[in-house]
């Protein structure tokens, strides 16, 4: 199985584009400040690093 990671997917475009990614069998992890699988400001680089990596080792 292929994953994305992206940020974005919550509403809009985004959330088009990460469904059809579901929907063709990718699993998404989405960045966000609050409705998210990875809640995190963007701009806070350090808490980001570690909660990716807390997603790539138990997917």
């Amino acid at each position: 199985m292929k994953t994305v990671l992206m940020s974005g997917g919550s509403s809009g475009i985004g959330k088009a584009i990460r469904n059809i990614l579901t929907c063709n069998g990718y699993e998404v992890f989405n960045i966000g400040r609050n409705d998210a699988e990875i809640v995190c400001d963007l701009r806070d680089t350090e808490a980001l690093e570690k909660k990716s990596q807390s997603v790539a080792k138990n997917p």
